[in-house]
């Protein structure tokens, strides 16, 4: 009798939404070998796969990319509520963080990585400190990701410690959980950090081919006092001045970019990361995606961390953005589906450098499988359009990384969840304390 092969699941009677070049649809199946996509097509693999999984009924996706999170925050949600973003930062997140350590950061990371497993993201960006519990949750869940230290600071005595652990996880970490762990740098923005302390850091990511994560243009505020301070030159000015813009760059926000701007990125290797709903919530305004868009600008979807936003749900996110796009352009036709579901499934990946984002054989095997069994689903004429504007978080069934299934059917496979609810929910009722 034939073995079956091992880190081998085939995926039969699908329909698979491949998002390659040429969008196709295919109704069939997916064997995946290893980490990555073996065959996608309408024949059957002879093999004896060690897994099969009868996917009718389901619709087969590239799983969403986060692409700018804060995962600890996690613990803040709920805090600072209707507060414009300083007074947010100022009077209630930075007191709080001042607090949080990293046993803290693996609680609420660990939360926050369920959470976004189990609404289907399976790579994301994230950007803050404490960083060796981040790397702990992401290292024991499976998931992909990219991290970073944010380095902030005016001068470099002020930084250097910043700085240096950053230097720390990115030797420590870089490459780690057979691969699906990279590390970037990160500078906190130009409104928190000195000219020199942000080239030392784009120098310090050229250096490695990392990629750089920056909050740019963020609100009205932040964008204009910038230009007062440096004769008129933008965040993303001043970044491209001190050499930032020369390797892969996560610009998160991107709400006030202007059109200098747009051409400033456009054709290079910037991903601006728009974040729709932690905009709106924090009264911070909504970024002009489409024009992007429009003048060759790479946009991925992110929500930023749990505190602004205040779930870490790509689905809703994918929907706010093509909904705010087409009331701000009062043009229905703005933000088809495929251009959002590429938005929030494909950029953000590519932004990282990770192989994933399309159903290909070669592709690494980040798969979602969305139910089409509820009402959301009905009538059976258009299931993409349902999937962005109808369908909930509840509908997917499954969700694959790196080849592994880390969700199944309303259940966690990588931990054990109820205890980390609790563990957190000790964790958190000390801190507020």
């Amino acid at each position: 009798m034939m073995q079956p092969l091992k880190r081998t699941i085939l995926i039969k009677n699908a329909v698979i939404y491949t998002l390659n070049a040429k969008d196709e649809v295919v109704r069939g199946n997916i064997l995946v070998q290893g980490n990555r996509i073996a065959y996608v097509g309408e024949e059957l693999p002879q093999i004896q796969a060690e897994r099969e999984i009868d996917a009718e009924g389901n619709l087969v996706f590239p799983g969403f990319s986060n692409g700018h999170t804060h995962l600890p925050m996690m613990l803040l949600r709920g805090a600072g509520e209707d507060l414009p973003l300083m007074d947010w930062l100022t009077q209630k997140i930075f007191p709080l963080e001042d607090k949080l350590s990293d046993e803290l950061a693996y609680l609420g990371s660990m939360l926050g990585i369920i959470e976004m497993v189990k609404t289907g993201t399976t790579s994301l960006a994230d950007m803050y400190f404490f960083c060796d519990g981040i790397a702990a949750a992401i290292q024991e869940s499976g998931i992909r990701a990219n991290l970073s230290r944010c380095v902030s600071g005016q001068t470099m005595e002020e930084a250097k410690g910043r700085i240096n652990d950053a230097l720390r996880i990115y030797d420590t970490y870089h490459g780690a959980a057979e691969g699906r762990l990279e590390v970037g740098f990160s500078v906190h923005g130009e409104y928190t950090t000195g000219t020199e302390v942000i080239r030392k850091v784009c120098a310090l990511a050229r250096e490695r081919d990392a990629v750089l994560q920056i909050h740019i243009s963020e609100t009205e505020n932040e964008h204009e006092e910038c230009k007062k301070r440096h004769g008129g030159k933008t965040p993303l000015g001043i970044l491209e001045s001190l050499g930032g813009l020369e390797g892969r760059v996560i610009a998160a926000h991107g709400v006030y970019i202007d059109d200098e701007d747009m051409e400033r990125i456009a054709g290079r290797d910037v991903t601006v990361v728009t974040c729709p709903k932690s905009n709106l919530k924090l009264g911070s305004g909504i970024a002009r995606v489409q024009e992007m868009l429009s003048r060759g600008v790479s946009v991925a979807l992110g929500t930023d961390g749990a505190a602004s936003n205040n779930t870490l749900d790509l689905m809703d996110e994918m929907r706010y953005m093509a909904l705010l796009q087409k009331g701000m352009t009062r043009d229905p036709g703005v933000m088809d589906i495929r251009q959002c579901l590429r938005i929030a499934m494909q950029n953000g990946a590519r932004g990282m450098g990770i192989e994933a984002g399309e159903i290909a054989p070669g592709m690494l095997a980040d798969l979602i499988l969305v139910n089409t069994k509820s009402s959301r689903f009905y009538p059976r004429q258009n299931a993409e359009a349902h999937v962005l504007y109808s369908a909930c978080s509840q509908d997917i069934s499954m969700t694959m990384i790196d080849g592994r299934i880390a969700y199944e059917n309303g259940k966690i496979q990588f931990c054990d969840e109820a205890r980390v609810l609790a563990d957190f929910a000790r964790a958190a009722e000390k801190l507020y304390r």
